[in-house]
């Protein structure tokens, strides 16, 4: 094992892994430019090392003969002893974060929690087409178990703001809980666990959301449509409303959406329909537009740069909507499939009478 770093990395894993004498294992990990980085490394008697840079902490992933680890990395050298899916030992100066919280009965919860969940996980695989009524018991009982998994991660937060595992279940999160309570935990955590890649780009997301939320004049975009025209959001100011759309082909309540809207037939002279496709190839989007007969709306690809608009309006999901009043103010922020406020929102805004064909 190595006494020290040489000048081009700032962090080291010595693994070993128990009764695996050969073979391969993937390493996952974000390095300090915050790119996913896939390492397929050799073990050679039972050992493996992993080096390279990351910020100060990352969440480093192992898979290795059907078996997945993950642990919390931070600069330095970590030397670590894995068994199946176990941490059986683990030291050195990279290993801080993972040490401390080894020693949290929170921890020992969680943990037990998502075993129980992998467990029924398998048990659903098992039935799933076999027995329906099964399945649907062990389906109920995992949503049980992963509302309870979440309340886990939540109070891990609150209890260890000074460990970089609260900010990756912070990540875990985000997509489960409202703004209100994620900018509430992030904002409990010490500033030496925010100051880093990951919770400057929490810090940012939630500034964009707030420039951009309910009642605020929308930040304006400049982007090429799929007819090559120059659209600026500005554009439509004091002219018409506007609805900003952000979708993907492969995106079912999308589709759903954009289908229950163009059912209400609502006048382009009033109200300006705007598809951001997002996350989505070229080739689909395209193939989607011609599909669902969507080029009667502006219809703007976010891939160059990618996710351009995506990260600039801190979108957590799609489908995410904004409604924009005449003034660029924003009438509504619709995150998932809200049609029906949607509508309802578009109705108040725009006389009613005026509003369909």
């Amino acid at each position: 094992m190595s006494a020290q770093l040489n000048a081009q990395n700032n962090f080291e894993v010595n693994g070993k892994i128990i009764e695996n004498d050969f073979g391969k294992v993937v390493a996952t990990y974000l390095n300090h430019n915050n790119k996913i980085i896939n390492d397929t490394l050799e073990v050679k008697h039972s050992k493996f090392k992993i080096v390279g840079n990351i910020d100060k902490y990352s969440n480093l992933s192992i898979v290795y003969n059907n078996n997945t680890i993950s642990f919390i990395i931070n600069r330095g050298i970590t030397n670590v002893t894995i068994e199946g899916n176990k941490i059986i030992n683990i030291n050195g100066t990279g290993a801080i974060t993972e040490k401390n919280k080894l020693k949290s009965q929170r921890y020992t919860t969680i943990k037990k929690t998502e075993n129980e969940i992998f467990s029924l996980q398998n048990q659903y695989l098992k039935v799933y087409s076999k027995d329906s009524i099964e399945a649907k018991r062990i389906a109920t009982q995992g949503q049980i178990l992963q509302t309870k998994l979440f309340d886990e991660y939540k109070q891990f937060i609150k209890e260890n703001p000074n460990s970089y595992q609260s900010l990756e279940y912070l990540r875990i999160l985000s997509p489960q809980i409202s703004f209100d309570d994620y900018e509430y935990l992030f904002s409990s955590l010490s500033s030496h666990v925010k100051d880093n890649v990951f919770g400057n780009k929490i810090s940012s997301e939630i500034k964009n959301k707030k420039n951009n939320s309910k009642g605020k004049v929308i930040e304006d975009f400049e982007k090429k449509d799929i007819n090559d025209n120059t659209i600026k959001l500005t554009d439509f100011r004091n002219k018409k409303s506007v609805l900003l759309i952000f979708w993907a082909s492969w995106c079912a309540p999308c589709i759903e959406e954009l289908k229950i809207l163009k059912k209400e037939n609502i006048k382009p002279e009033l109200l300006e329909i705007i598809l951001i496709s997002t996350l989505d190839k070229q080739e689909s989007w395209k193939a989607a537009i011609e599909k669902y007969s969507l080029q009667e709306y502006i219809n703007i690809s976010d891939s160059n740069p990618p996710q351009e608009l995506y990260q600039k309006y801190s979108i957590p999901f799609i489908p995410t909507s904004f409604l924009i009043n005449k003034d660029g103010v924003i009438v509504g922020r619709y995150e998932g499939l809200q049609t029906d406020q949607v509508l309802k929102d578009i109705y108040n805004t725009i006389d009613k009478n005026n509003l369909l064909n």
